[in-house]
């Protein structure tokens, strides 16, 4: 299964394209799309980011469309916003928009999971520093990866947290329809 992780930020999101299979998982490529700051002239009110989340669904676009032809991805996975002061947290949302929209606009399915879920997944611990959740994502791939900054091995654990799940499904899934194939066989008596 390759799975394209992405950790959502206005000005540096962080994505990871990884091939998992239940042997492992390896890093195919990772990246960081950077969006210049564009400052807001003297004497207006401070915009709405729009100039900036407008490069970031064209770059996210790209990505997906380059993900679909050589690669061939099979889903995606983004992390949630975290809840900031002010209107930090508005703007996160609508970059979580953009991702998401860009993603299923290329036809795209994917799952999104909370910063401390994937904390969890990838360390055991939900309040893990950046530094521990990146050196247990080196840990958990078959190959050594050289990632270029923070962003990007949160984008790999973010992917590694959605495999962690698949894997955890699969194996729930044969429990869960023998326990609702006996349901349904056994007759109460009134």
């Amino acid at each position: 299964m390759i799975i394209l992780g992405i950790d959502p930020s206005l000005y540096s999101t962080g994505w990871a394209l990884l091939d998992c299979s239940p042997a492992g998982c390896r890093v195919i490529e990772a990246g960081t799309i950077k969006i210049k700051r564009r400052a807001t002239p003297k004497g207006r009110a401070k915009r709405h980011n729009v100039a900036e989340l407008g490069m970031l669904h064209h770059e996210l676009t790209h990505l997906a469309e380059w993900c679909q032809y050589p690669k061939k991805v099979d889903c995606f996975a983004l992390e949630y916003p975290i809840n900031l002061p002010g209107a930090q947290t508005a703007v996160l949302w609508m970059v979580q928009g953009v991702a998401r929209g860009c993603l299923g606009g290329a036809g795209l399915t994917g799952e999104c999971y909370d910063p401390a879920t994937v904390k969890k997944a990838v360390t055991g611990n939900r309040s893990a520093e950046k530094h521990a959740v990146a050196r247990f994502v080196q840990a958990q791939l078959i190959e050594p990866h050289k990632f270029n900054n923070d962003d990007e091995s949160d984008a790999a654990a973010i992917a590694l947290t959605h495999w962690h799940r698949q894997q955890t499904n699969q194996l729930l899934l044969p429990v869960m329809q023998k326990q609702k194939t006996s349901r349904k066989h056994r007759r109460v008596k009134c």
